[in-house]
């Protein structure tokens, strides 16, 4: 990868009908990294090299090249190949062990941005519980899709404040994000509505 890096980084930022060199685009399904983020990409590509030979690892320095460094390790993962049956008419870019690494580290990385993104949906002030962080956070993102009304609490916290709500949940009650997070439920209550 570090003595191809110009060459894959040309790959990955591709936005045109022909590979880099000149030739007709064979994986069509694969989504490229726009080419106003190549610096990001740059970045990244530095970092998954760092990464395969153990010289450490850094994080990104801003939530784009987060979500850019996840991206490209989304297309790298579905580009590489270590056997011909994985791309056929296509020869295997490594080893099966190569591969394998690879695909830990760039999996390592989308899981990072995914698990940022869900942080993200929380209560700015929370911080989960080291062992439910990755439920809370998986939760809050499925639960922001759902068109019910949904808050997550923690009881293990004095007053049970709201963690997460979601946009169905501020949309029926008026408030905003920042009005009902770190608040307990009882805020709904009042002269005007059922208990």
């Amino acid at each position: 990868l570090r003595s191809n890096h110009s060459r894959v980084l040309r790959d990955v930022c591709n936005d045109g009908r022909a590979n880099i060199d000149g030739k007709p685009l064979t994986q069509l399904e694969l989504f490229r990294i726009n080419p106003e983020d190549e610096s990001e990409s740059d970045a990244a590509l530095k970092e998954i090299s760092r990464r395969l030979l153990g010289e450490g690892t850094c994080d990104p320095s801003s939530r784009k090249e987060r979500a850019v460094w996840a991206a490209v390790a989304r297309y790298l993962s579905a580009r590489t190949q270590s056997t011909a049956e994985e791309k056929p008419g296509r020869e295997p870019d490594m080893s099966a062990p190569a591969a394998a690494a690879m695909r830990a580290v760039l999996r390592s990385m989308v899981t990072a941005n995914d698990l940022a993104e869900a942080r993200e949906l929380l209560w700015p002030g929370y911080h989960a519980p080291g062992d439910a962080e990755g439920w809370v956070c998986a939760f809050a993102q499925a639960a922001s899709r759902l068109p019910s009304s949904l808050v997550l609490t923690d009881t293990s916290l004095a007053g049970n404040p709201i963690v997460f709500a979601n946009s169905a949940f501020r949309e029926l009650t008026g408030y905003e994000r920042h009005e009902v997070e770190g608040q307990n439920c009882r805020m709904l209550q009042g002269p005007g509505t059922e208990r």
